[in-house]
């Protein structure tokens, strides 16, 4: 999203596969900088950042919170977090390693005991908030209440439930009815809640002030972490409050990289899906006769 474009709604949001062949809600163009992000509001997040005199890492950090709240089955804090990073004025491009920790517990023994694709014995210690604070505080140029301000807002007015999140709970409403999850992503009787629906997320909005409050460090050894660590005990978790202490922080290692043309492209290796993508690079490479036409 630039200054250009903002266009993109709601109902876009409900009927995008309608929208495919208009041009102008997928392209744009800027020479100050860009955001794209699966949910038009998680892009409005981002953009609000260039436009307050953040950097693209505050942008990025702002996208993916606000994604946490319009996508929870893709994104959230729950989750493993890894960035590409590129420092225009020292030439430097790296990645940022989330990748997440098994639970000191969680050991092959316990493991082949237990149910291992859902539930609470399926939880690895989280990386998102840790990878999101070690790129603030190191690369960005706002402070964490300004960045986590939109998705706070988002959490508590709510948005429009999307098709995709309606057909994602209708998918898992039996295991989230079964558990504690379904006050917060099922309706009153237990149902999905229908596309273009407000959808409001109260107890995610206090934990996101929470954040910005007392830090991110609060998810691994504050109030937060007590909490998830209480949850983890009353509900058979393997996650305790020493995984959580020993704050998974990233790596800062070198992107995996080919050469395309005149262009050198740097993404994610394992656990991240870049290898796939430079493979399938160096294969259109080899296998083009100079004449593809994108369209």
């Amino acid at each position: 999203m630039t200054e250009q474009n903002r266009l993109f709604n709601d109902e876009d949001m409900l009927f995008r596969r309608d929208r495919r062949d208009r041009p102008e809600a997928w392209s744009d163009v800027s020479k100050r900088g860009m955001v794209a992000a699966a949910h038009y509001r998680a892009t409005e997040a981002g953009a609000r950042m260039l436009a307050m005199g953040g950097n693209a890492v505050d942008a990025a950090v702002a996208s993916a919170l606000a994604l946490g709240v319009c996508e929870p089955a893709g994104s959230g804090l729950g989750g493993m977090t890894a960035m590409v990073i590129h420092l225009g004025p020292a030439g430097r491009t790296f990645v940022l390693e989330g990748s997440c920790r098994a639970p000191l517990q969680a050991t092959p023994e316990a493991l082949a005991r237990c149910p291992r694709r859902r539930g609470y014995r399926a939880v690895a210690v989280p990386t998102t908030p840790a990878v999101l604070q070690y790129a603030l505080q190191k690369y960005g140029a706002l402070k964490a209440e300004q960045v986590l301000a939109p998705a706070i807002a988002l959490a508590e007015e709510g948005y429009a439930v999307t098709p995709l999140q309606s057909d994602l709970a209708r998918r898992y409403r039996k295991s989230l009815a079964r558990e504690n999850a379904a006050s917060l992503f099922l309706d009153g009787r237990l149902k999905p809640f229908p596309p273009g629906s407000r959808f409001r997320q109260p107890a995610l909005a206090r934990t996101l002030r929470r954040l910005a409050k007392a830090g991110f460090e609060d998810f691994y050894t504050g109030q937060i972490a007590r909490q998830i660590c209480r949850d983890m005990s009353q509900n058979g978790g393997f996650i305790q409050a020493q995984d959580l202490a020993n704050i998974p922080w990233p790596a800062e290692k070198n992107p995996s990289a080919v050469q395309f043309g005149n262009w050198r492209i740097c993404t994610m290796g394992p656990p991240g899906g870049g290898l796939a993508l430079l493979q399938m690079l160096r294969l259109f490479a080899a296998s083009s006769s100079g004449e593809f036409d994108p369209d």
